[in-house]
């Protein structure tokens, strides 16, 4: 190729033994899209701290930061395991009173989204009890404990269920009593018997609103949602 001799590529080089200085970096001046917006978030000194949390809680929880991540390791279970997608469906219908959103395209959630997740000044209790309520939620129908085709509407009985649960009015997520806030939801979440009957109370409030589970149209519509926290107003208010 002519003239290639006189060709000149600036190249920036950039040397550091920090693992956080480098995934800053990564994060900051990505503009490639053949890496996925979670693979870069997986970078973040957040995700690093919320996998760290899962495992000083000690329930048998893995938070997946990173693509099979916990693959090669026999001792992990699949269904112990949470990946950022999950943890963020998870959260944005059971604390951000978003379950409707949830089950469409996943790139649409967390484009729209993504500045009201994951914040530095977060804390991580509620990302960790909205996990671990969807885990229990799944033993619970394993167990035939709960009907099968309440799968479908599961996002709004997580919504549902913290509602009932909850001990007080809901926090910001920045808030530091959201430790004290989301122990006590946990205390019931790890009791099976008393976690089971305030899953049943959700169940009832649905079955009560007319909705048809059956049909996708109705789980996206946020009039849906609004019609549940309405009729949970009716009855614990």
């Amino acid at each position: 190729m002519q003239g290639i001799d006189n060709l000149f590529i600036p190249v920036k080089l950039i040397i550091t033994e920090d693992p956080d200085i480098r995934d800053r970096i990564i994060v900051s001046t990505n503009n490639q899209t053949e890496i996925k917006e979670e693979q870069l978030l997986a970078l973040t000194s957040f995700q690093k701290n919320l996998e760290e949390f899962y495992k000083h809680m000690g329930d048998g929880l893995y938070y997946e930061r990173r693509k099979s991540q916990y693959s090669f390791d026999p001792k992990i279970k699949k269904k112990s395991i949470v990946d950022i997608r999950e943890q963020i469906k998870s959260y944005v219908a059971m604390f951000l009173e978003e379950p409707h959103v949830v089950s469409g395209y996943f790139g649409k959630v967390y484009k729209d989204r993504k500045s009201s997740i994951f914040n530095k000044e977060h804390q991580y209790e509620p990302y960790y009890l909205s996990a671990l309520t969807q885990f229990t939620f799944k033993k619970l129908l394993t167990s035939k404990k709960i009907e099968r085709k309440y799968n479908k509407a599961r996002y709004h009985i997580f919504m549902l269920f913290r509602k009932i649960t909850e001990p007080y009015e809901k926090l910001e997520p920045n808030d530091k009593k959201n430790k004290a806030y989301c122990d006590e939801i946990l205390k019931i979440v790890k009791d099976e018997e008393k976690c089971l009957k305030n899953f049943k109370y959700a169940l009832e409030i649905l079955d009560n609103s007319g909705i048809n589970i059956d049909d996708p149209k109705e789980i996206y519509k946020k009039s849906t949602t609004n019609a549940l926290i309405e009729a949970f107003k009716k009855q614990y208010k």
